[in-house]
């Protein structure tokens, strides 16, 4: 799947080929099971939705962390006890997240990216 993801990757308009249709570039042998998407949530949104879409997605799953690690950092000694304790569960549920997003969506790790961003929102 990545490799038509890639192979495909200079033919996508600017804009990208809609959301949900990333289907339309598989190989007729692939179509016939069910692939949703291609299990790369970088890859997904290029695909998908395009520039902007990644450059949402990108901005979306590095400034909340970043604010979140750097609140972290900074006020670590006055938060509360709870709020520090749900703040690193989040950063690490995210990493796990990311990283299972980006290598292999088999725990739907977009899932736990997401969960996560709210968490530390």
């Amino acid at each position: 799947m990545w490799k038509t993801a890639f192979r495909h990757i200079c033919e996508i308009p600017p804009w990208g080929i809609g959301f949900g249709s990333w289907r339309i570039y598989l190989p007729q042998l692939l179509k016939s099971v069910v692939f949703h998407h291609p299990h790369n949530s970088i890859l997904e949104q290029y695909v998908e939705l395009g520039i902007p879409g990644i450059f949402l997605f990108l901005s979306i799953m590095l400034f909340t962390p970043m604010r979140a690690l750097f609140l972290y950092l900074k006020r670590k000694s006055i938060l509360p006890l709870s709020f520090r304790y749900q703040l690193e569960f989040a950063l690490l549920l995210w990493a796990y997240g990311l990283i299972n997003g980006l290598v292999n969506d088999s725990l739907s790790g977009a899932k736990f990216e997401w969960i996560s961003l709210g968490m530390m929102y």
